[in-house]
């Protein structure tokens, strides 16, 4: 560990060259994960970067080597006070990865004791980790973590639809359910229907099985959903 540094990387106050490391780093994890699906611009990534979440806070941990990031990570929670937070309180999220070739080297389990130290800045007793790749479940097991939570991701080719068959469900459902309504906003909703929904997908959302998933409740205002189309707007999201 003599060769790494981990520090915390700051986006409002990172320098060109520290940025610059970053994108490299993103494209080279990119092309281990998502090879085939499209980047975010450098300018955009950026961007989200540097967005305040109206929700959640959240800090980045980079691994450097010579000038390089290798290894790159999130840790994020509720905000005191802000919606959800009485709820999740205890709980702090940690996301990231290390570069393949600096896998098992112990840069993991230094990130580990990084993040246990802002457990306990934080008071938070649970840490909520995941992972897609076979290197993760493994060092997930090491370390001890349980499993609490299990996921699919499921991806449709809209050029192998059968479209004449949705048309057939879209009428069907007409039929079926003649009272509703089925209306397109195609930018942003209005507020008067923001206002509407947000309880609406809240009490969705609370209804999702986590398994035994240590989790607090979901909460989504108007306020939040006016944030996040700020953020897309200004990206052109």
């Amino acid at each position: 560990m003599a060769d790494f540094d981990i520090a915390e990387f700051e986006p409002k106050t990172a320098s060109r060259d520290e940025w610059s490391a970053f994108h490299r780093y993103n494209h080279a994890r990119h092309a281990e994960i998502r090879p085939d699906d499209p980047e975010n611009p450098e300018d955009v990534e950026e961007k989200y970067m540097n967005f305040e979440d109206p929700q959640r806070f959240r800090r980045r941990l980079a691994v450097w080597d010579d000038g390089e990031i290798v290894g790159f990570f999130g840790v994020s929670g509720h905000r005191e006070g802000g919606p959800g937070y009485d709820t999740n309180k205890h709980l702090l999220n940690l996301n990231g990865a290390v570069l393949e070739p600096y896998r098992r080297r112990g840069l993991g389990t230094s990130i580990l004791g990084k993040v246990s130290e802002m457990m306990d800045e934080y008071g938070r007793t649970v840490l909520s980790v995941g992972t897609e790749e076979q290197d993760g479940h493994a060092f997930l097991l090491r370390i001890g973590a349980e499993e609490r939570f299990k996921g699919a991701e499921n991806r449709l080719d809209l050029t192998k639809v059968d479209w004449e068959m949705v048309q057939r469900w879209a009428a069907q459902g007409k039929e079926r359910s003649p009272a509703s309504e089925l209306v397109l906003y195609e930018d942003r909703l209005p507020d008067d229907v923001l206002e509407k929904y947000t309880p609406v997908i809240t009490a969705v959302l609370n209804t999702v099985p986590f398994e035994e998933l240590d989790h607090g409740d979901i909460v989504i205002t108007p306020e939040m959903v006016k944030e996040w189309n700020r953020q897309m707007d200004a990206v052109g999201d």
